[in-house]
């Protein structure tokens, strides 16, 4: 899911574009973010996949609750997100 997350935030349209997206930014997704890869970058065909079983409301649930424990983390500081 971080997979299709960050392709997402990376204006990414389709699971072709994330793929390719992770093929591009690997050694950044890995040696960076500590992303682990073990079965290699996983196909559009896979991505699909997974996003399709996904029931919404559960992911709405983990990502707010996500959300909220990097908040309290951050306190009350302001988060810049920039896009391009």
């Amino acid at each position: 899911m971080i997979i299709v997350l960050l392709g997402t935030l990376a204006d990414c349209i389709n699971f072709p574009e994330i793929e390719d997206y992770v093929k591009d930014k690997s050694v950044f997704l890995i040696e960076e973010l500590g992303l682990l890869l073990l079965s290699g970058i996983p196909s559009e065909d896979t991505l699909s996949g997974v996003v399709r079983f996904l029931k919404s409301s559960e992911l709405e649930k983990s990502l707010r609750s996500a959300f909220k424990e990097i908040f309290e983390t951050v306190g009350r500081k302001h988060i810049r997100i920039e896009g391009k």
